[in-house]
């Protein structure tokens, strides 16, 4: 009877047991967008049971009455909600974008965390460079990161941008950082400093600009030593990392299918032209006339003026059939807009596919996209169709493999730029040399542009400059890149603590240039010239690594072995040819004088490098990292260099337990590293040379350097230190760096006795450095689940310093055009700042004034006359969201700098602004008198200096006839030379995500649609002040000669509609 009873009481106990369990269901959806969230983990609080969430967001799970559920996904805010006998529980999670640990890739794709970091690495997200109205991403990330400079000085479709990390440390090298995409290097070949001022400059592009935004996941920006220190010397300048879609390695512990398409539209327009006086027409002395300026007489009604002698050459009854009215006379009037309607509004149209397979073990993605940009320029255009196509997968025995291939083929046409007064033989056809200038009683829109023969027209200057029109339809450059990147990757897992992994990538890069001087061109003296280049470069890149992470009770190490082979080969072929033969024919063969180059290069460099983490505790990191590089440039007996590196970083709140609610995460920060950049190659070869043949005979011999036998890399050493720090819960975020770097032996050359048999000598001298400090401070004021506002701030100063030149050599020149201005070199000071002519000054830096003129005197040496590097850079971007609605706003500050602009001196120089519109009368400029002959200043009986008070014209404050100095044309180089600062609204974006209950009929996963402005307003108050003019403008591009601009393209200001939408 007591077994039944038993038997009875434990059945019924079972019962009420399983009447205890529910079956519980729901949805979890995300708080931002309302959609659902796949793989979130539910779990039964202080039990091991849970599931994860399906593809549509749904879980079920049997708990009992009584339990609590938990709800996790990474970056979100866990949830825990008490059943109480529901059956239905649905949730929505919180993002929790303020509490997620960064996991950065590094060198040689190393990933670590942020905290363990003893250097500065800065990441960037896909969103930060796409769809920004932005074809060029390096151009997007202008103001985004503390630390780089990003010049964009033209505003013609395609045109390169240059870009810097930490200042420059090599004195006539490339100074431009190390790109790397999915591992493979990429080659960023653009053109010389040489001729772009001087002989045929356009807006070319550079190799760059063959990788597609759009298949873009992440940037990694390793800016100092010891985060590069594992490309050795590759790494002085720094290192650029990039993670397409297609070679992304991210898994995700949820299966999906993804398709996104992405279209953008974009209108763009001149930023800002200059304020036209509208008073006075072609002239001078107030007197109607057929001069280069605006100088003449003032506008009435009912003013006629004979046809412009060129035109009336070549249609003398034009005048008749446009003013019949007018008796062969056509009126002299203003004509407000004839600038204006020189342009057209430009667009840019980006579109895009993107397919995703998403699982635990890997991923598989393809890239598909097309961009179309018109400049707002006629004829200055630019294109790019890009695939790429990748994918990885970890398999259940340890083995993972992986690859992607990418191609890419972009096409821009570019008129020609450059200084239209340039003497060179094929100099002076820049097609905007009259175009912001022109007289303001020009209509130059409709009267004809060419000769009935098809030569260049200009009004009554034909000789002096080529009509805009005619130059935009003859005279141009064509360049064509194309690229195919592929690369293989295998890693085993050899045990749970020990791994190997193979990396082997190949990058092609073709860029074919051709160059076309038109029959009836002002360059080549209207003979006509054609040149064509192409270029080959191929880099093969190989990296083995073996990787130990292991732990020993509070000590985790982590070390990675690694061997990395690279090979650059770099093929050349040029041709060109001098006075076309047969119109419209534009083919070398169709020339009357031809030559032709031919160049080749290869380059190896083999390293073994190391890297080893000691982590205690999660809060104290130790790095050592070194590279042994064996280089091909160097000379046999001196080609092995070793580069180390030291960082250590302590997050001293976990060490030293600070939760005080206030200061929730603070860390310190330090690194020494030393990196190189090893040689051109074949300098250490005494090779022969090829010369043009002399009465049919060949000509070769030796090279007009030397070499120096124990030539050695270039070394760049830094010390950085920094501190991190957070605080309320990561609402307020700083992050502050300081860093030192010493670039010494450096590489060039310097000149040698004539006894020799040599010009000059390759070796080694000379050091620089560059110091400063970087900010970054992130701000959440306003941070609930509907609203939040975010301020991110960066800073940048960066001071440069030239601590050592050659015995003997006082000043080395970087590069440019003329004999005056060029950015040299000089002990002291910061590099590449302006030497040119200057005004002779007191000892006390008044300026001379000829008493006999009422001009300034010249002095008769040169001397510095700017410094074209900012002193520092700051930019503030704000972000107000409201559950689907966002609004950025971003702003930067360029507080000083220089710019030497032809453009200015032209715009005050012609008397076409308003600047110079208040013209009657007599002016006095500032100065004291002095002595034209001795440069020394002139003094009254007590000894004092004699203020001017002689008397000129308006315009001769603005056209001097260059024995003496005004302010404009015709003088020294000083007075063209303007302070760069300037403050500006870079981008503002309005977004909207559509909630996904108004698109789910439509198959939809997501939509988003934004509105993006970029460069809409800008301030520049030390440059006349109706030029409306930009003084980051330059007229060489990605080279190392900045600060110098000779009416280059200005920049836009563009408007753009963006659509995402997400399948």
């Amino acid at each position: 009877m007591r077994k039944i009873l038993l038997s009875l009481t434990a059945a019924l106990c079972a019962c009420f047991a399983f009447a205890q369990n529910l079956q519980v269901s729901g949805i979890v959806t995300d708080a931002d967008g309302n959609e659902p969230m796949v793989g979130v983990t539910v779990a039964v609080e202080g039990t091991t049971d849970g599931t994860v969430t399906d593809m549509d967001g749904a879980y079920s799970i049997s708990v009992p009455s009584n339990a609590k559920l938990t709800f996790q996904f990474l970056g979100y805010e866990s949830k825990t909600i008490a059943v109480a006998g529901k059956k239905v529980i649905n949730v929505t999670l919180q993002s929790d974008a303020l509490e997620v640990e960064e996991v950065l890739v590094t060198a040689v794709g190393i990933q670590r965390s942020e905290r363990s970091l003893g250097y500065s690495v800065t990441k960037i997200q896909a969103e930060e460079a796409v769809m920004k109205a932005e074809p060029d991403m390096l151009r997007a990330l202008d103001g985004k990161v503390a630390g780089i400079q990003v010049s964009a000085p033209s505003g013609d479709a395609g045109g390169a941008t240059r870009i810097t990390i930490r200042g420059n440390s090599s004195f006539t090298g490339d100074n431009q950082p190390l790109y790397v995409v999915d591992g493979v290097p990429y080659s960023n070949l653009g053109s010389s400093a040489s001729g772009r001022g001087g002989n045929l400059g356009g807006a070319l592009v550079s190799g760059i600009s063959t990788l597609d935004p759009n298949d873009i996941e992440s940037m990694s920006v390793l800016k100092g030593a010891a985060a590069a220190v594992l490309y050795g010397s590759r790494a002085a300048n720094g290192v650029i990392l990039v993670t397409t879609k297609s070679g992304s390695k991210n898994k995700s512990n949820k299966s999906g299918f993804n398709v996104t398409l992405n279209a953008s539209y974009a209108l763009e327009q001149i930023a800002s032209l200059p304020d036209y006086q509208n008073t006075y027409g072609q002239g001078s002395d107030f007197t109607i006339a057929n001069s280069n300026g605006s100088w003449g007489a003032k506008f009435e009604e009912g003013m006629v003026r004979d046809m412009y002698v060129d035109v009336a050459k070549y249609y003398p009854e034009l005048a008749l059939k446009m003013y019949p009215e007018l008796g062969g006379k056509i009126p002299y009037k203003a004509y407000p807009n004839n600038v204006k309607d020189l342009f057209d509004t430009g667009h840019i149209f980006d579109t895009s596919a993107n397919i995703q397979s998403y699982n635990e073990d890997g991923n598989f993605n393809v890239t598909i996209s097309r961009t179309e940009q018109s400049s707002y320029i006629p004829g200055s255009d630019f294109e790019r169709l890009s695939f790429s196509v990748g994918g990885n997968r970890q398999l259940d025995n340890g083995f993972r493999f992986g690859g992607n291939m990418s191609y890419s083929y972009t096409d821009q046409n570019s008129p020609l730029y450059g200084y239209n007064q340039s003497s060179a033989p094929l100099g002076g056809a820049s097609s905007l040399g009259r175009a912001f200038i022109m007289p303001r009683s020009w209509d130059l829109t409709n009267f004809p542009y060419a000769t009935p023969d098809g030569a260049n027209l200009l009004m009554n200057l034909s000789a002096q400059a080529n009509n805009p029109y005619w130059a935009w339809e003859n005279d141009k450059i064509m360049t064509i890149q194309k690229r195919i990147v592929a690369n293989f990757n295998v890693g085993y897992d050899i045990t749970k603590w020990l791994s190997v992994d193979y990396k082997l990538g190949y990058n092609d890069y073709i860029m074919d240039r051709k160059t076309i001087l038109n029959l009836g061109s002002r360059g080549n003296a209207g003979k006509g010239y054609i040149s064509k280049s192409n270029n080959q470069n191929g880099d093969i890149e190989s990296i083995l690594l073996l990787t130990a992470d292991k732990k020993f009770g509070d000590l985790n190490v982590k070390a990675t072995l690694g061997h990395n082979y690279t090979q650059s080969t770099l093929e050349s072929l040029g041709a060109s040819g001098d006075e076309i033969i047969n119109p419209g024919v534009f083919s070398i063969s169709n020339t009357q004088n031809q030559t032709a180059s031919e160049s080749y290069s290869r380059t190896r460099k083999y390293g073994y490098f190391m890297d080893v983490v000691l982590d205690y505790k999660q809060w104290a990191f130790l790095n050592v990292s070194g590279r042994n590089d064996v280089s091909s440039t160097l000379p046999i007996n001196n080609n092995s260099y070793f580069y180390p590196a030291v960082a250590g970083s302590v997050v001293f709140t976990d060490a030293l337990g600070i939760q005080d609610g206030v200061l929730n995460f603070g860390k310190v920060r330090a690194s020494w590293a030393k990196v190189g950049n090893d040689a051109s190659p074949y300098l250490s070869n005494n090779v022969y040379s090829i010369y043009n043949p002399y009465m049919g005979q060949g000509m070769m011999g030796l090279l007009s350097y030397q070499i120096d036998e124990n030539l050695k890399p270039e070394f760049t050493t830094e010390f950085e230190g920094g501190i991190d720090l957070k605080f309320f819960e990561d609402r307020i975020a700083l992050e502050a760096t300081y860093y030192n770097r010493i670039s010494d032996n450096q590489i060039g050359s310097k000149s040698t006795a004539s006894s020799t048999g040599y010009s000059f000598l390759y070796t080694n001298f000379g050091s620089m450095q560059n110091k400063g400090i970087e900010l970054g401070l992130d701000l959440y004021p306003i941070f609930t689940n509907d609203f939040q506002w975010s301020i991110y701030t960066v800073f940048t100063k960066n001071k440069s310093e030239v601590l050592e030149l050659v015995d003997g050599v006082d000043k080395l020149y970087v590069g440019g055009d003329f004999a005056t201005p060029k950015p040299v070199l000089m002990v002291g000071q910061p590099y590449g700042i302006l030497e040119g002519e200057k005004l002779a000054r007191t000892e006390d830096g008044i300026p001379l004034v000829d008493p006999s003129t009422g001009m300034y005197i010249n002095d008769t040496e040169t001397g510095i006359i700017g410094d074209p590097n900012p002193d520092y850079k700051l930019a503030m971007t704000n972000t107000f969201t409201y559950k689907g609605v966002s609004l950025s706003i971003m702003m930067d500050y360029q507080k000083g700098g220089c710019v030497y602009s032809s453009y200015l001196t032209d715009l005050l120089g012609r008397g076409v602004t308003k600047d110079t519109e208040d013209r009657e009368g007599l002016r006095i400029i500032n100065g004291v008198y002095g002595d034209a002959n001795t440069l020394q200043p002139i003094l009254d009986a007590e000894g004092n200096y004699i203020q001017n008070t002689t008397t000129i014209q308006e315009d001769g404050l603005w056209f001097s006839d260059g024995t003496f100095s005004t302010f404009a044309i015709n003088s020294v180089d000083e007075v063209a030379v303007y302070d760069a600062t300037v403050l500006r609204l870079r981008e503002v974006t309005l977004g909207y995500s559509i909630p996904k209950k108004y698109i789910s009929k439509l198959k939809l996963n997501g939509a988003e649609v934004s509105f993006v402005g970029r460069n809409l307003w800008f301030w520049a108050p030390n440059v006349p002040k109706y030029s409306n003019y930009d003084p980051t403008a330059n007229s060489y591009g990605e080279t190392n000669v900045q600060g110098i601009d000779y009416t280059s393209a200005p920049s836009t200001k563009r408007f753009a509609f963006n659509l995402k939408l997400t399948f």
